[in-house]
């Protein structure tokens, strides 16, 4: 998390410590008392590096956050996917589970900002990275991939359990207009989902490049479901299935 507990607990601390050193040092000045003079003064030296160590930890921390999380839908960008890829599957690994991808697109999104204005398609954008993140687990990464559509790296036990989940987190994007300013807009999503196949040592490159293809067939079958790709053996079989 940006604002981290600890660290801002730290730059709390550091900064009473800081003024109660002050607090020290004018009462030892009043005493005229040398020895305590000194004392207090090395305090407060002491707290104010540290105050400014946590200072540059808070700068640092808020720089990479600009670098890697949306503004908008306060979600993460593709920045660290490799890392929390590799995260995700040696937890399914010791799990013996598998890491599927849902990559989800917003259905007729440039129509909501014609019709309704781009203030109105942010406010889209805000509910519906909400309402995914009240569907998702622990652990499990959920990122804006691109200007309208959203990944989420999940792991499963089985397909069937990879096909509740894609179920659900249409239904959450699907289940209730967004409302803005009075206005209620409809909202609903297509998705590709793919199974990552660690057997074969497949890239992630490649495990997102099936999710993208199968959104589109979803797309093309009439949107407002999710479609499957799956490498079987020999060539590959797609499955529809909308919500």
């Amino acid at each position: 998390q940006l604002h981290n507990a600890e660290l801002l607990n730290e730059i709390r601390r550091e900064h009473m410590a800081m003024h109660a050193a002050v607090a020290g040092l004018w009462a030892a000045g009043a005493r005229t008392d040398p020895n305590r003079v000194q004392q207090a003064l090395s305090g407060f030296e002491r707290h104010q590096r540290h105050l400014v160590s946590a200072l540059e930890r808070l700068k640092t921390a808020v720089l990479s956050n600009l670098l890697t999380c949306d503004p908008l839908t306060q979600l993460p960008l593709r920045h660290r996917l490799p890392e929390q890829f590799g995260a995700l599957r040696a937890q399914a690994n010791r799990r013996g589970e598998a890491v599927y991808a849902l990559l989800l697109d917003l259905d007729h999104f440039t129509a909501i900002n014609d019709t309704h204005g781009h203030a109105a398609g942010d406010a889209v954008l805000r509910e519906v990275a909400q309402r995914l993140r009240a569907c998702t687990r622990q652990g499990e990464p959920l990122l804006r991939y691109g200007g309208e559509e959203f990944l989420l790296l999940f792991t499963a036990t089985d397909r069937a359990h990879a096909h509740r989940t894609a179920d659900r987190m249409l239904a959450a994007v699907s289940g209730q207009p967004v409302r803005y300013q009075g206005e209620e807009i409809a909202v609903s999503a297509s998705a590709g989902l793919a199974r990552h196949h660690d057997e074969t040592g497949e890239s992630l490159e490649n495990l997102l490049q099936r999710s993208d293809e199968a959104l589109y067939r979803a797309k093309r079958a009439g949107r407002r479901r999710w479609m499957e790709s799956e490498i079987a053996r020999p060539g590959r079989c797609d499955q529809a299935r909308p919500p």
